[in-house]
């Protein structure tokens, strides 16, 4: 049974489940189980710079950091004792000019103006004698060359090993190297290693590179294992590429993914799917195992080796990620083998969390392991996880948490850059006295994908919220292979009445089924009793877009538009054109093709035909409309794609020309900027564009929306006015580093005001915030064309225009339905090999999507 019915199945059931008895109850309280500080121990950002790698040897803490610095210069001068002038970069040409129809009359200060004139030079110039109306205009580009100011920069790199004790007091400290970006020369120190015997090992790449006297790239890698004694002074052991000699004409690469040593002086360390163990007194290999040489099962498509972990018993574990593809469901298996040395090979595999930098514990768990939410322990078969440290309730900056060195059960050392603060250094974490917390309301919130502006907002709502307190669960974080899991383990807690007050939610959610079955609350009535936020402060279009039969029941904070894109000049500036319309005016163009010539069949079904699905249904009332001309058409012009396009002697510079000479008319485009218009039509078309939208039905302009922080609140929510502080505050959020400019997000916003002031932002020089001072760095916006670079200028009144009427237009919120999609997959087989026609195929898949539709509402 395919996972929409079943999802459909699981959410009828719900209103019978015995949920209705959640409404009305006292809120819980908020746990205080999981609650830790984080105090800074030592700040190594000044002097030593961020912290790569961090391991303890049960006495102190070893770490390397790496420290990097500029300075300005005086630039070279040339031949004559002048400094080296810099051409500037041309001004690519607009072709869409305003005319100016109102000039001001102040009058000029004439004796002022004759000594400008005397002190300017000016080129030979055609005078233009009636200067009320400019007929034609040339594009001129811009090449005068600009003195530099005779400096330039000087980057220093400084690598060092530090040891300090658990309150961050330094022991000892060594600088390993340093070296200028004048130098050819990188130097990147980034593992130790410490054994249970106390010896410490470090890994480092070391390149030199350059050109000989003809031209040539020269270079040179190592790959080297160090060690160190106790006054951290550094012994280069071996390299490993001199031991392994990979086959680099083969296309045999070596490079280190996971590296470890044991306590009987062996090496492990892994490259792609190959394991080594070297026996590092004799630098001889006593381990060679390839895992893609070995029988893995059937539908394997790919695998990679993700980790090596001492275990308790001093072998090697080494953690081993498999994707399969199985009747069209892709699905990701990680089990963990210890390596056998004897029989050189990995022992009989047991499932493993899919967990990056797990770190080894003692006691009730066997691991350790962080993400943005918590750090949870393991149990010992790997089955279950226990909330250690509850991150986002402790209002713990996000702080590299996965560099986890742990002292006791309550009490940890961890190293990165804590953005509240923003230094890098060492940190403590240590559990908090439940007596010492003030009660708070427990706010929960369910989210089926990881999203750091979700993360980021929890944690500055815990923070400073001195009423809720929110309990985040990220059903995508606890080990399932699929998102078809993900959802249904959702489905799965709404069944048994684990409710959560907000539900997170991206585009692949069964949303509409949730609508239809009453999951989800009307946020209407919030918004029009609350006095911050209402509907009238929102992006008009979104809110029509987003709402069922007049009634909202999810906002997001951003937005993008997914659209097709083309030349004014062809194609005219109406959205909503049916693909007949789009062809025929194709055909004027000799030669021409709707899309890029690389064009393949699936590529086409995934970035047209299913994100159009949506067009033909009617959310309201269920009803499809597959069996048109129009999705007819659809499946004809898909039909003429290859199934694959052979690249041998593809010319990119031809393909990249082809839409500025009309040989492809029509692009994808993906728009979250104002200054998307002038950057396609320079970058692209070199002409004014038009939004077209996506042909829809039934006169739709076919513009989507793709939602970023989709949120909504359930009907059954125990704490429905946290909830609404929750998404109301989400809405309206500013990460600090972006408290002045919505435009730094990279997405639009859907308050209008944060609109309005993104599109006035693209007017002037673009800008970013210095991460440190908060302050706004101005730079040129550049971009290619061809082998070129060339300056953009700022957005006019018109290009913003056009923008904002891309925005007016949007008619449908962009969602995947998999069910949907597998239907439309499953039927177009038979057309495409020629079995069925058009019309009979668009029958049938109105037929069935019908029916699902009729049984998921």
């Amino acid at each position: 049974m395919r996972f929409k019915k079943i999802a459909a199945i699981l959410t009828a059931a719900i209103l019978s489940a015995g949920v209705l008895s959640a409404c009305g109850k006292t809120p819980p309280t908020a746990s205080k189980d999981h609650i830790y500080s984080a105090e800074m121990i030592l700040q190594t950002d000044e002097k030593y710079g961020y912290i790569s790698s961090i391991v303890s040897d049960g006495t102190a803490l070893y770490f390397y950091t790496q420290k990097w610095e500029q300075v300005k210069v005086d630039a070279p001068l040339d031949d004559g004792g002048e400094p080296i002038v810099v051409p500037a970069l041309p001004i690519a040409p607009r072709l869409d000019i305003d005319v100016v129809s109102d000039v001001s009359e102040e009058p000029v200060d004439e004796e002022e103006t004759e000594e400008i004139i005397e002190d300017t030079e000016v080129a030979d110039v055609d005078v233009v004698e009636d200067f009320d109306v400019v007929e034609d205009v040339i594009d001129i580009a811009v090449t005068t060359d600009v003195v530099s100011d005779n400096s330039y920069y000087i980057s220093t790199t400084k690598n060092y090993i530090v040891k300090t004790d658990f309150d961050g007091n330094i022991i000892t400290e060594k600088e390993l190297s340093s070296y200028t970006s004048e130098e050819n020369r990188y130097e990147n120190f980034n593992r130790l290693i410490c054994t249970d015997s106390g010896k410490l090992f470090g890994y480092k790449q070391v390149s030199t590179y350059g050109t000989d006297e003809n031209g040539n790239y020269i270079g040179e890698e190592k790959n080297l294992l160090v060690e160190y004694d106790s006054n951290l002074n550094e012994t280069e052991l071996f390299d490993f590429i001199d031991i392994i000699k990979p086959d680099e004409a083969n296309g045999d690469y070596f490079y280190v993914n996971a590296l470890l040593v044991d306590n009987n002086d062996n090496a492990y360390v892994t490259s792609g799917t190959r394991i080594f163990a070297i026996d590092i007194p004799t630098k001889q290999i006593i381990l060679d195992l390839d895992l893609m040489k070995d029988e893995t099962g059937t539908g394997v498509s790919d695998m990679y080796l993700q980790n090596l972990y001492m275990m308790p018993d001093g072998s090697v574990g080494a953690v081993l990620n498999t994707y399969t593809i199985i009747d069209d469901e892709y699905t990701n298996v990680t089990t963990l083998s210890t390596v056998n040395l004897a029989q050189k090979k990995l022992n009989d595999p047991v499932d493993f969390p899919n967990i990056y930098n797990a770190v080894p514990a003692e006691g009730d768990y066997s691991f350790y392991y962080s993400d943005q939410i918590a750090v949870y322990g393991y149990n010992k078969d790997f089955t279950e996880r226990s909330v250690i440290v509850d991150v986002l309730a402790s209002g713990i900056s996000n702080i590299g948490i996965n560099t986890l060195i742990p002292l006791s059960p309550t009490e940890f050392i961890t190293s990165g850059y804590d953005e509240d603060s923003a230094v890098e250094g060492l940190f403590k974490l240590t559990k908090l006295d439940p007596e010492t917390i003030p009660d708070k309301k427990l706010l929960k919130v369910a989210s089926l994908y990881q999203d750091y502006y979700l993360i980021r907002y929890v944690r500055e709502f815990n923070k400073t919220n001195t009423e809720y307190q929110i309990e985040l669960k990220d059903y995508s974080s606890t080990g399932y292979t699929n998102f078809n899991q993900v959802v249904t383990s959702f489905n799965n807690d709404i069944i048994a009445g684990n409710i959560p007050d907000v539900i997170y939610l991206n585009e692949q959610v069964p949303y509409d089924s949730y609508v239809s079955k009453g999951l989800m609350m009307d946020l209407t009535p919030l918004f029009e009793k609350d006095p911050d936020l209402n509907m009238d402060m929102l992006v008009p279009s979104m809110v029509e877009a987003l709402s069922v039969e007049d009634k909202l029941y999810s906002i997001a904070p951003y937005f993008s538009i997914r659209t097709l894109v083309g030349k004014e000049s062809i194609f005219g500036n109406e959205t909503g054109q049916t693909l007949a319309e789009l062809e025929e005016k194709a055909k004027a163009i000799p030669g021409a093709k709707l899309f890029q010539s690389t064009m393949t069949r699936n590529e086409f079904m995934n970035s047209f035909v299913y994100n159009v699905m949506g067009n033909y249904i009617d959310k309201e009332t269920g009803e499809c409309y597959f069996d048109t001309p129009d999705f007819e058409a659809l499946l004809e012009l898909a039909k003429t794609f290859p199934e694959e396009f052979n690249y041998d002697n593809y010319d990119w510079m031809a393909e990249e020309n082809a839409y500025r000479e009309n040989r492809t008319l029509l692009n994808f485009a993906y728009v979250s900027d104002f200054r998307s218009v002038v950057n396609t039509e320079i970058t692209t078309y070199d002409d004014a564009i038009v939004y077209l939208g996506y042909p829809a039905h039934d006169g739709e302009t076919g513009i989507l929306a793709y939602l970023q922080g989709e949120v909504g609140i359930m009907a059954k929510a125990k704490n429905p006015d946290g909830a609404w502080d929750f998404v109301k505050g989400l809405v309206t959020y500013r990460e600090e580093a972006h408290q002045n400019s919505p435009s730094q997000r990279g997405m639009f916003p859907i308050l209008q005001a944060d609109l309005d002031l993104y599109a006035k932002e693209a007017m002037d020089r673009p800008f970013y915030f210095d991460y440190e001072t908060r302050e706004k760095i101005y730079y040129d916006n550049t971009t290619w064309v061809g082998d070129g670079e060339v300056s953009v200028p700022n957005n006019t009144e018109a290009d913003n225009a056009k923008v904002y009427a891309l925005i007016d237009g949007i008619s449908t919120v962009m969602r995947s339905d998999n069910e949907l999609q597998n239907i439309i997959e499953d039927d177009i087989k038979a057309f495409f090999s020629g079995q069925k026609t058009a019309k009979e195929t668009a029958a049938i898949i109105q037929d069935r999507a019908s029916t699902y539709i009729t049984e998921s509402r």
